[in-house]
């Protein structure tokens, strides 16, 4: 909508206190997108695939849908298990 003011509950600049402790919106936010972190140490992006092994993305799709591959997908990418590259690599 055009003109609507944020209420000032909505502010994530705002002052707030938890357990006694002064905190913001914000600070509260990025504590809880923390909790839902995924080590992704193991893990290797679709391009690094793509270029390691020589494949393109429908045969990524393939292998996630066949359960060749183990995945995770976080926001808009993909990720995927350094482990299965081996396999992978000698498959014909």
């Amino acid at each position: 909508m055009v003109g609507k003011k944020k209420r000032k509950s909505e502010d994530p600049d705002i002052e707030i206190s938890v357990d006694g402790i002064p905190t913001t919106l914000n600070e509260l936010r990025a504590q809880k997108s923390m909790e839902h972190w995924v080590d992704l140490s193991d893990y290797v992006t679709s391009a690094e695939i793509i270029e390691l092994l020589r494949v393109d993305h429908a045969t990524l799709k393939r292998w996630r849908s066949q359960g060749k591959i183990h995945h995770k997908k976080m926001g808009d990418r993909w990720y995927y298990a350094a482990a299965d590259l081996p396999r992978l690599a000698n498959e014909p």
